[in-house]
């Protein structure tokens, strides 16, 4: 089943809100001193463009594939061109997460802002950078690798897109 413009504008407009009511619960932190303005505008921004470019990216690279299968389409390893681009893709994510998390402060700053798109009080809560380093890292990069271990562990699963 193809993916339509529409959902990938829904994607573009969930990412959007989400940042949007983090960025309204964020004053508080701005309004105490422990993150300024322009950092809460750059974060919102940025992973806006980031997450948001990752999913136009995914979308244009499915429907430049017509491959119909999303499933045959993020097959490891990748047997067409539009498989391999998806993977380099979904690793280009990763690595800017990672890369922004490890070598450009981002566990600060994504420390400091982490209450304001969690649940709870806004004030009052900390997490530490060594924490979200270690828990962001984790997830950006176990999310694919548990794609690729669950497609070699059970090859059954894309045993239908043999023939895509």
């Amino acid at each position: 089943m193809r993916m339509p413009l529409v959902f990938v504008l829904m994607c573009l407009v969930v990412i959007g809100i989400n940042l949007l009511y983090g960025r309204h619960r964020a004053a508080a932190l701005v309004n105490s001193g422990r993150v300024t303005q322009k950092e809460l505008v750059a974060f919102v921004w940025s992973t806006f463009f980031l997450l948001g470019g990752a999913v136009v990216a995914f979308w244009a690279v499915w429907e430049l594939s017509h491959v119909g299968d999303m499933a045959c389409f993020m097959i490891f390893p990748p047997r067409r061109p539009g498989g391999m681009a998806m993977w380099l893709i979904q690793a280009a994510l990763s690595g800017t997460i990672v890369y922004w998390l490890w070598f450009r402060n981002g566990a600060d700053v994504l420390a400091r802002l982490a209450p304001a798109f969690t649940r709870g009080a806004v004030v009052g809560r900390e997490y530490s950078a060594s924490r979200v380093k270690f828990t962001v890292s984790v997830l950006v990069v176990a999310a694919p690798m548990l794609n690729i271990a669950i497609q070699l562990a059970q090859p059954a699963l894309t045993s239908v897109c043999e023939n895509i």
